[in-house]
Protein backbone atom coordinates (compact mmCIF):
# COMPACT_ATOMS: atom_id res chain seq x y z
CA UNK A 1 0.00 0.00 0.00
CA UNK A 2 1.58 3.30 -1.07
CA UNK A 3 1.46 6.59 0.82
CA UNK A 4 -1.46 7.98 -1.19
CA UNK A 5 -3.53 4.86 -0.51
CA UNK A 6 -2.72 5.07 3.20
CA UNK A 7 -3.75 8.73 3.32
CA UNK A 8 -7.05 7.87 1.69
CA UNK A 9 -7.78 5.31 4.41
CA UNK A 10 -6.98 7.63 7.32
CA UNK A 11 -9.97 8.56 9.43
CA UNK A 12 -11.14 11.81 10.95
CA UNK A 13 -11.49 12.29 14.71
CA UNK A 14 -13.03 15.09 16.72
CA UNK A 15 -11.57 17.04 19.61
CA UNK A 16 -14.00 18.63 22.02
CA UNK A 17 -13.25 22.27 22.74
CA UNK A 18 -12.24 22.49 26.40
CA UNK A 19 -14.28 24.49 28.87
CA UNK A 20 -13.17 25.63 32.34
CA UNK A 21 -10.04 23.49 32.37
CA UNK A 22 -11.92 20.24 31.98
CA UNK A 23 -9.78 17.32 30.92
CA UNK A 24 -10.51 15.81 27.50
CA UNK A 25 -11.08 12.40 29.05
CA UNK A 26 -12.91 13.37 32.24
CA UNK A 27 -16.63 12.76 32.75
CA UNK A 28 -18.86 15.63 33.94
CA UNK A 29 -18.03 17.19 37.33
CA UNK A 30 -14.76 15.31 37.77
CA UNK A 31 -11.83 17.14 39.29
CA UNK A 32 -9.07 17.61 36.73
CA UNK A 33 -6.02 15.37 37.20
CA UNK A 34 -3.13 15.49 34.76
CA UNK A 35 -0.25 13.07 34.48
CA UNK A 36 2.09 13.05 37.46
CA UNK A 37 5.30 15.04 37.37
CA UNK A 38 8.33 12.95 36.54
CA UNK A 39 11.96 14.06 36.81
CA UNK A 40 14.05 14.95 33.81
CA UNK A 41 16.90 13.01 35.38
CA UNK A 42 15.93 10.01 37.48
CA UNK A 43 18.23 9.71 40.52
CA UNK A 44 17.27 6.05 40.71
CA UNK A 45 20.27 4.55 38.96
CA UNK A 46 18.85 1.03 38.96
CA UNK A 47 17.30 1.21 35.49
CA UNK A 48 15.58 -2.03 34.63
CA UNK A 49 17.27 -4.30 32.15
CA UNK A 50 15.28 -6.57 29.84
CA UNK A 51 15.20 -9.38 32.41
CA UNK A 52 13.93 -7.07 35.12
CA UNK A 53 11.27 -5.61 32.81
CA UNK A 54 10.08 -9.12 32.05
CA UNK A 55 9.52 -9.58 35.78
CA UNK A 56 8.37 -6.06 36.53
CA UNK A 57 4.98 -7.07 37.87
CA UNK A 58 5.06 -10.84 38.31
CA UNK A 59 2.68 -12.71 40.58
CA UNK A 60 2.97 -10.71 43.81
CA UNK A 61 -0.07 -12.07 45.64
CA UNK A 62 1.80 -14.65 47.69
CA UNK A 63 4.58 -12.18 48.42
CA UNK A 64 2.23 -9.49 49.75
CA UNK A 65 -0.47 -11.53 51.49
CA UNK A 66 1.45 -12.08 54.71
CA UNK A 67 2.79 -8.52 54.84
CA UNK A 68 -0.56 -6.88 54.16
CA UNK A 69 -2.41 -9.08 56.64
CA UNK A 70 -0.41 -7.45 59.48
CA UNK A 71 -1.26 -3.92 58.40
CA UNK A 72 -4.20 -2.26 60.15
CA UNK A 73 -6.64 -0.52 57.87
CA UNK A 74 -6.73 3.24 58.27
CA UNK A 75 -9.97 4.73 59.58
CA UNK A 76 -12.04 5.73 56.55
CA UNK A 77 -12.88 9.38 55.97
CA UNK A 78 -16.47 10.58 56.00
CA UNK A 79 -16.54 9.98 52.27
CA UNK A 80 -14.13 7.85 50.25
CA UNK A 81 -11.87 9.78 47.84
CA UNK A 82 -13.73 8.48 44.79
CA UNK A 83 -16.85 10.26 46.08
CA UNK A 84 -15.21 13.21 47.86
CA UNK A 85 -13.34 14.28 44.73
CA UNK A 86 -16.33 13.77 42.42
CA UNK A 87 -14.82 10.90 40.49
CA UNK A 88 -18.30 9.42 39.96
CA UNK A 89 -16.87 5.89 40.26
CA UNK A 90 -14.70 6.36 37.21
CA UNK A 91 -10.91 6.55 37.11
CA UNK A 92 -8.33 6.93 34.37
CA UNK A 93 -5.40 4.59 33.92
CA UNK A 94 -3.21 7.66 34.61
CA UNK A 95 -4.89 8.04 38.02
CA UNK A 96 -3.64 4.60 38.96
CA UNK A 97 -0.14 4.93 37.51
CA UNK A 98 0.31 8.23 39.36
CA UNK A 99 -0.30 6.40 42.64
CA UNK A 100 2.72 4.20 41.96
CA UNK A 101 4.84 7.34 41.67
CA UNK A 102 3.58 8.88 44.92
CA UNK A 103 0.12 8.29 46.31
CA UNK A 104 0.41 11.23 48.70
CA UNK A 105 1.11 13.54 45.76
CA UNK A 106 -2.01 12.16 44.07
CA UNK A 107 -4.08 12.99 47.16
CA UNK A 108 -2.64 16.50 47.58
CA UNK A 109 -3.29 17.26 43.92
CA UNK A 110 -6.91 16.29 44.42
CA UNK A 111 -7.23 18.31 47.65
CA UNK A 112 -5.61 21.50 46.37
CA UNK A 113 -6.42 21.34 42.66
CA UNK A 114 -2.82 22.36 41.99
CA UNK A 115 -0.60 20.62 39.49
CA UNK A 116 2.69 21.82 38.14
CA UNK A 117 3.12 21.48 34.40
CA UNK A 118 6.80 21.07 33.63
CA UNK A 119 8.62 21.82 30.40
CA UNK A 120 9.16 18.10 29.93
CA UNK A 121 5.42 17.42 30.27
CA UNK A 122 4.61 20.13 27.73
CA UNK A 123 7.16 18.70 25.30
CA UNK A 124 5.67 15.24 25.74
CA UNK A 125 2.16 16.53 25.06
CA UNK A 126 3.30 18.41 21.96
CA UNK A 127 5.11 15.34 20.65
CA UNK A 128 2.06 13.11 21.14
CA UNK A 129 -0.12 15.62 19.31
CA UNK A 130 2.38 15.76 16.46
CA UNK A 131 2.34 11.96 16.15
CA UNK A 132 -1.46 11.90 16.33
CA UNK A 133 -1.77 14.45 13.53
CA UNK A 134 0.52 12.30 11.39
CA UNK A 135 -1.86 9.41 11.99
CA UNK A 136 -5.25 11.06 11.42
CA UNK A 137 -7.03 14.37 10.97
CA UNK A 138 -8.37 16.15 14.06
CA UNK A 139 -11.32 18.54 13.88
CA UNK A 140 -12.26 20.65 16.91
CA UNK A 141 -15.96 20.69 17.74
CA UNK A 142 -18.21 22.15 20.41
CA UNK A 143 -20.82 20.06 22.16
CA UNK A 144 -23.43 21.03 24.70
CA UNK A 145 -24.60 17.84 26.42
CA UNK A 146 -23.06 14.99 28.37
CA UNK A 147 -24.46 12.60 25.79
CA UNK A 148 -22.55 14.31 23.00
CA UNK A 149 -19.31 14.46 25.01
CA UNK A 150 -19.43 10.68 25.35
CA UNK A 151 -20.77 10.26 21.82
CA UNK A 152 -17.72 12.01 20.35
CA UNK A 153 -15.42 9.64 22.26
CA UNK A 154 -17.27 6.59 21.00
CA UNK A 155 -17.36 7.88 17.42
CA UNK A 156 -13.64 8.65 17.49
CA UNK A 157 -12.87 5.14 18.71
CA UNK A 158 -15.03 3.58 15.99
CA UNK A 159 -13.22 5.60 13.31
CA UNK A 160 -9.80 4.67 14.68
CA UNK A 161 -10.60 0.96 14.94
CA UNK A 162 -11.73 1.05 11.31
CA UNK A 163 -8.47 2.79 10.39
CA UNK A 164 -6.51 0.15 12.32
CA UNK A 165 -8.22 -2.62 10.36
CA UNK A 166 -7.71 -0.84 7.03
CA UNK A 167 -4.13 0.42 7.42
CA UNK A 168 -2.70 -1.70 10.25
CA UNK A 169 -2.09 1.22 12.60
CA UNK A 170 -3.82 3.88 14.68
CA UNK A 171 -2.98 6.23 17.56
CA UNK A 172 -4.75 7.68 20.61
CA UNK A 173 -7.59 5.16 20.91
CA UNK A 174 -10.04 5.85 23.75
CA UNK A 175 -11.60 2.86 25.53
CA UNK A 176 -13.03 1.78 28.86
CA UNK A 177 -13.60 -1.33 30.95
CA UNK A 178 -15.25 -2.27 34.23
CA UNK A 179 -13.18 -3.25 37.26
CA UNK A 180 -14.51 -3.77 40.80
CA UNK A 181 -17.43 -1.39 40.36
CA UNK A 182 -15.28 1.26 38.66
CA UNK A 183 -15.38 2.48 35.09
CA UNK A 184 -11.72 2.56 34.13
CA UNK A 185 -10.95 4.63 31.04
CA UNK A 186 -7.81 5.39 29.09
CA UNK A 187 -6.23 6.34 25.77
CA UNK A 188 -3.87 3.85 24.12
CA UNK A 189 -0.92 5.59 22.50
CA UNK A 190 -0.56 3.26 19.50
CA UNK A 191 -1.97 0.00 18.12
CA UNK A 192 -0.65 -2.02 15.21
CA UNK A 193 -1.73 -5.20 13.42
CA UNK A 194 1.21 -7.61 13.52
CA UNK A 195 1.84 -11.27 12.74
CA UNK A 196 2.40 -13.62 15.65
CA UNK A 197 5.32 -16.00 15.54
CA UNK A 198 5.47 -18.78 14.58
CA UNK A 199 1.75 -19.11 13.72
CA UNK A 200 1.55 -16.01 11.52
CA UNK A 201 -1.89 -15.18 12.96
CA UNK A 202 -2.86 -11.53 13.11
CA UNK A 203 -2.67 -9.79 16.49
CA UNK A 204 -3.17 -6.27 17.82
CA UNK A 205 -0.03 -4.99 19.51
CA UNK A 206 -0.13 -2.13 22.00
CA UNK A 207 2.80 0.26 22.26
CA UNK A 208 3.53 3.48 24.09
CA UNK A 209 6.20 6.10 23.44
CA UNK A 210 7.52 8.28 26.25
CA UNK A 211 9.43 11.49 25.57
CA UNK A 212 12.65 12.06 27.54
CA UNK A 213 14.50 15.36 27.96
CA UNK A 214 17.78 13.44 27.94
CA UNK A 215 18.91 10.42 25.97
CA UNK A 216 18.73 8.22 29.01
CA UNK A 217 16.52 5.28 29.90
CA UNK A 218 14.47 5.97 33.06
CA UNK A 219 14.92 4.07 36.28
CA UNK A 220 12.67 1.49 37.86
CA UNK A 221 10.41 3.98 39.64
CA UNK A 222 9.25 5.60 36.41
CA UNK A 223 8.98 2.37 34.47
CA UNK A 224 6.63 0.84 37.05
CA UNK A 225 3.83 3.22 36.13
CA UNK A 226 4.39 2.86 32.39
CA UNK A 227 4.43 -0.93 32.62
CA UNK A 228 1.20 -0.92 34.64
CA UNK A 229 -0.44 1.33 32.03
CA UNK A 230 0.26 -0.86 29.01
CA UNK A 231 -0.73 -4.04 30.85
CA UNK A 232 -4.04 -2.47 31.86
CA UNK A 233 -4.63 -1.34 28.28
CA UNK A 234 -4.06 -4.92 27.15
CA UNK A 235 -6.67 -6.23 29.59
CA UNK A 236 -9.13 -3.45 28.74
CA UNK A 237 -8.80 -3.93 24.99
CA UNK A 238 -9.33 -7.68 25.25
CA UNK A 239 -12.45 -7.16 27.37
CA UNK A 240 -13.73 -4.66 24.83
CA UNK A 241 -12.99 -7.06 21.97
CA UNK A 242 -14.98 -9.81 23.73
CA UNK A 243 -17.83 -7.41 24.49
CA UNK A 244 -17.30 -7.93 28.23
CA UNK A 245 -18.11 -4.35 29.23
CA UNK A 246 -21.09 -2.67 30.89
CA UNK A 247 -22.24 0.41 29.04
CA UNK A 248 -24.90 1.06 31.67
CA UNK A 249 -22.12 1.89 34.14
CA UNK A 250 -20.41 4.12 31.57
CA UNK A 251 -23.64 6.05 30.99
CA UNK A 252 -24.08 6.44 34.74
CA UNK A 253 -20.51 7.74 35.18
CA UNK A 254 -20.98 10.32 32.40
CA UNK A 255 -24.54 11.11 33.58
CA UNK A 256 -26.05 10.28 30.22
CA UNK A 257 -29.44 9.28 28.87
CA UNK A 258 -28.57 6.68 26.25
CA UNK A 259 -31.78 7.36 24.32
CA UNK A 260 -31.46 11.16 24.17
CA UNK A 261 -31.14 12.20 20.50
CA UNK A 262 -27.94 13.87 19.34
CA UNK A 263 -28.28 17.39 17.96
CA UNK A 264 -24.75 18.33 16.89
CA UNK A 265 -23.93 18.05 13.20
CA UNK A 266 -21.10 15.56 13.79
CA UNK A 267 -23.36 13.10 15.63
CA UNK A 268 -26.76 13.70 14.07
CA UNK A 269 -26.52 10.68 11.77
CA UNK A 270 -25.69 8.40 14.72
CA UNK A 271 -29.07 8.89 16.40
CA UNK A 272 -28.28 8.43 20.09
CA UNK A 273 -25.83 6.70 22.42
CA UNK A 274 -27.78 3.44 22.37
CA UNK A 275 -27.36 3.21 18.58
CA UNK A 276 -23.73 4.34 18.69
CA UNK A 277 -23.03 1.68 21.32
CA UNK A 278 -23.95 -1.04 18.84
CA UNK A 279 -21.52 0.35 16.25
CA UNK A 280 -18.83 0.64 18.92
CA UNK A 281 -19.25 -2.97 20.03
CA UNK A 282 -19.29 -4.23 16.45
CA UNK A 283 -16.09 -2.35 15.58
CA UNK A 284 -14.10 -3.78 18.48
CA UNK A 285 -15.48 -7.25 17.87
CA UNK A 286 -13.78 -7.25 14.45
CA UNK A 287 -10.32 -6.92 15.98
CA UNK A 288 -7.99 -9.94 16.04
CA UNK A 289 -6.74 -11.20 19.38
CA UNK A 290 -4.67 -8.85 21.51
CA UNK A 291 -0.95 -9.60 21.80
CA UNK A 292 0.09 -10.18 25.41
CA UNK A 293 3.49 -8.57 24.93
CA UNK A 294 3.45 -4.78 24.68
CA UNK A 295 6.18 -2.37 23.63
CA UNK A 296 7.41 0.59 25.65
CA UNK A 297 9.68 3.02 23.79
CA UNK A 298 11.62 6.10 24.86
CA UNK A 299 12.59 8.89 22.50
CA UNK A 300 14.71 12.02 22.71
CA UNK A 301 14.29 14.88 20.23
CA UNK A 302 12.10 12.74 18.00
CA UNK A 303 14.44 9.74 17.91
CA UNK A 304 13.62 6.45 19.64
CA UNK A 305 16.68 5.27 21.56
CA UNK A 306 15.27 2.37 23.59
CA UNK A 307 12.41 -0.12 23.21
CA UNK A 308 11.47 -2.77 25.77
CA UNK A 309 8.99 -5.63 25.67
CA UNK A 310 6.47 -5.68 28.54
CA UNK A 311 4.78 -9.06 29.03
CA UNK A 312 1.30 -9.26 30.53
CA UNK A 313 1.17 -10.54 34.12
CA UNK A 314 -2.59 -10.55 34.56
CA UNK A 315 -2.98 -11.93 38.09
CA UNK A 316 -0.39 -9.67 39.65
CA UNK A 317 -1.47 -6.61 37.64
CA UNK A 318 -5.02 -7.03 38.91
CA UNK A 319 -3.77 -7.53 42.45
CA UNK A 320 -1.85 -4.27 42.20
CA UNK A 321 -4.91 -2.49 40.79
CA UNK A 322 -7.14 -3.77 43.60
CA UNK A 323 -4.62 -2.49 46.13
CA UNK A 324 -4.66 0.95 44.45
CA UNK A 325 -8.48 0.90 44.46
CA UNK A 326 -8.35 0.54 48.26
CA UNK A 327 -7.24 4.17 48.49
CA UNK A 328 -10.14 5.40 46.35
CA UNK A 329 -12.57 3.23 48.30
CA UNK A 330 -11.42 4.85 51.55
CA UNK A 331 -10.09 1.58 53.00
CA UNK A 332 -6.68 3.10 53.72
CA UNK A 333 -4.88 6.44 53.79
CA UNK A 334 -2.69 7.69 50.97
CA UNK A 335 0.84 6.40 51.43
CA UNK A 336 3.94 8.58 50.96
CA UNK A 337 7.12 7.45 49.25
CA UNK A 338 9.63 5.47 51.25
CA UNK A 339 12.82 7.02 52.60
CA UNK A 340 14.91 5.42 49.88
CA UNK A 341 12.84 7.34 47.30
CA UNK A 342 12.88 10.67 49.11
CA UNK A 343 14.55 12.13 46.01
CA UNK A 344 11.09 12.27 44.45
CA UNK A 345 10.08 14.84 47.08
CA UNK A 346 12.80 17.27 45.99
CA UNK A 347 10.98 17.91 42.72
CA UNK A 348 7.42 17.84 44.14
CA UNK A 349 5.49 21.09 44.43
CA UNK A 350 4.10 19.94 47.77
CA UNK A 351 7.51 19.28 49.37
CA UNK A 352 7.27 22.23 51.80
CA UNK A 353 3.79 21.39 53.06
CA UNK A 354 3.59 17.61 52.91
CA UNK A 355 3.81 16.36 56.49
CA UNK A 356 4.33 12.81 55.26
CA UNK A 357 7.46 13.63 53.24
CA UNK A 358 10.49 11.66 54.45
CA UNK A 359 12.59 14.77 53.68
CA UNK A 360 11.12 16.44 56.76
CA UNK A 361 11.96 13.60 59.11
CA UNK A 362 15.21 13.68 61.05
CA UNK A 363 14.63 10.12 62.24
CA UNK A 364 12.98 7.25 60.40
CA UNK A 365 9.20 7.27 61.01
CA UNK A 366 7.77 4.53 63.17
CA UNK A 367 5.63 2.25 61.06
CA UNK A 368 4.27 -1.24 60.79
CA UNK A 369 6.83 -3.91 59.82
CA UNK A 370 5.99 -3.67 56.10
CA UNK A 371 3.51 -1.14 54.75
CA UNK A 372 1.59 -1.88 51.60
CA UNK A 373 3.52 0.65 49.52
CA UNK A 374 6.82 -0.54 50.96
CA UNK A 375 5.91 -4.05 49.90
CA UNK A 376 5.00 -2.97 46.38
CA UNK A 377 8.06 -0.80 45.91
CA UNK A 378 10.54 -3.27 47.31
CA UNK A 379 9.02 -6.10 45.32
CA UNK A 380 9.17 -4.17 42.08
CA UNK A 381 12.86 -3.49 42.67
CA UNK A 382 13.69 -7.04 43.60
CA UNK A 383 11.40 -8.76 41.13
CA UNK A 384 14.20 -10.03 38.93
CA UNK A 385 15.95 -11.55 41.91
CA UNK A 386 12.94 -13.05 43.72
CA UNK A 387 10.82 -14.38 40.85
Amino acid sequence: MNELQLDAKKRKTYRIAKKDGQSDDAPPNEERTDEHTVPAVDPDASALNDEAIDCLIPDIEDYLNEALSTQESAAPAALPPVVRFRKNWTLSVTDLSSQLWCEKQTELTLVTGRKRVTKEMEQGTERHEQLELEDHEIVEVEVETNEEVLGIKLLNSINLVEQLLDTGKCRELWLFANFNGYVLRGVIDQLEIVRARPSGAKQVRISDTKTRSQRRKPGASQMQGAALQVQLYCLMLERMRRGDVQFAELYKAFECDKDAPFVSEELLAEGCLAQLEQRFRAAFKRLPEVATTMQLSYEHQGEVFDTSDIPLREASTMYTVHYLFDFWDGHRDAEPVNRNEAWKCKMCEFKDECEASPLLKTTPPKQSPISGQTSLDSFFRGAARTS
